[in-house]
């Protein structure tokens, strides 16, 4: 049987690298891309500029909604209520949703960015608040998250495919979760430790946590994040590895 996975990056997010737009050095080794809407990043021109990438290099491209913090960079958790919540991600969902229409591309899934992604992982409200609204404006996509979490459970509930995500740069708690990015060797840099931590995920189906513990899943897609400045060397060379290996990279929809 062959192995696919699908490699997705969140983009949009005004990085550059040598002076580039991370998105023109990452979009041709990835199969799926996370589009910023405006709310910790990016904006209209920037996601009409990813949009055409994605569309030029046959990525799938999904919604990366946060909360409404430019300043943290969308990581700190923000208190709200549910109703409020759900009004925030329709108005990205729609920002994207018509720019979209406009490119000829269709929206294939939404991964929630930074706090509001920890957030729905263990927050059940919250978790519900991003399934629901999925439902309701965008019934055929599917929402990336970490297995056996909130948003699973809510994905569940509400009838919304959902795909199981593993991060290749991230560490992981004993317990299955991403190590805070405040903690000493949360985020791994190296890039042979990143190869080879996300061949062990597809083709062992287990991670070691910061530990040495063993967490076993099946990851439908993996993260490589676009932040870095080694990261479009590093999604290049993650690609190249993932293929001598026999394994395809598509994005979900079509695995």
């Amino acid at each position: 049987m062959t192995l696919r996975i699908d490699l997705n990056c969140d983009l949009g997010e005004d990085v550059l690298v040598n002076r580039l737009p991370v998105e023109l050095l990452i979009m041709p080794f990835i199969s799926s891309a996370n589009v910023a809407c405006g709310r910790h990043a990016g904006n209209l021109a920037s996601m009409h500029q990813t949009l055409q990438l994605a569309r030029k290099h046959h990525v799938a491209v999904g919604v990366h909604p946060s909360y409404d913090d430019r300043l943290n960079f969308g990581r700190m958790s923000v208190k709200m209520t549910k109703a409020g919540l759900k009004d925030l991600l329709k108005a990205q969902i729609l920002d994207l949703l018509k720019i979209a229409i406009n490119e000829g591309v269709v929206i294939q899934h939404l991964k929630p960015h930074g706090a509001l992604y920890n957030d729905a992982m263990i927050q059940q409200e919250t978790a519900d608040a991003i399934a629901e609204t999925v439902a309701e404006i965008l019934p055929h996509a599917h929402v990336f998250g970490l297995p056996e979490s909130c948003m699973q459970n809510a994905c569940k509930k509400t009838g919304v495919a959902f795909a199981a995500e593993a991060f290749a740069d991230r560490a992981y708690d004993a317990d299955g979760r991403l190590v805070a990015r405040n903690k000493e060797g949360s985020l791994i840099h190296h890039t042979t430790e990143v190869i080879e931590r996300c061949l062990l995920m597809v083709l062992e189906n287990r991670i070691v946590s910061i530990d040495g513990k063993n967490i076993f899943f099946k990851p439908d897609t993996i993260c490589l994040h676009g932040d870095g400045p080694n990261a479009p060397a590093l999604s290049k060379a993650l690609r190249e590895a993932l293929e001598e290996h026999h394994i395809l990279v598509k994005p979900y929809a079509a695995i």
